[in-house]
């Protein structure tokens, strides 16, 4: 009877790993598909911030290792482009973004510039380019220095 018994649940266990094996496996969970970013937006939101003399807000559009260049020359890193903007604040300094085109995370755009209210000569009407790569600014300048 014990033997009956043994060849019994080792009959049950094999059947078990039977079933076990033969179960689907499960779906794959679904990779998300990542949000595009509107790049239009997000150098809209920065010199909308710029012009409001918010400059912690412009900043959060940019990227930790970004490159601005232009005719203040060549700034690279968050602090240095930082320092930069917060000076232009200061001094009133006004942005005006016109024309803006995106292909490819590349926002083309018209630009010019006002500067303080004791030297309010409007500079620019140049082409600048800014490039925008998941959500943030990683590049700022003129079109004709453009990576």
């Amino acid at each position: 009877m014990n033997r009956r018994r043994l060849l019994s649940f080792a009959l049950f266990g094999v059947v078990i790993l039977i079933l076990a094996a033969c179960r689907p496996e499960a779906a794959p969970t679904p990779k998300p598909t990542p949000t595009p970013v509107d790049a239009v937006g997000v150098v809209t939101s920065f010199y909308d911030a710029l012009n409001a003399k918010r400059v912690d807000v412009a900043m959060t559009s940019v990227s930790e290792d970004a490159i601005f260049t232009g005719v203040f020359g060549y700034l690279k890193g968050r602090e240095s482009i930082r320092s930069f903007l917060q000076i232009n604040a200061e001094l009133s300094f006004t942005y005006e973004v016109s024309d803006l085109t995106e292909t490819n995370g590349r926002v083309t755009y018209t630009y010019r510039f006002s500067g303080n209210p004791n030297n309010p000569r409007t500079y620019g009407g140049s082409d600048g380019l800014a490039v925008v790569e998941n959500g943030k600014i990683t590049y700022n300048g003129d079109v004709a220095s453009a990576p």
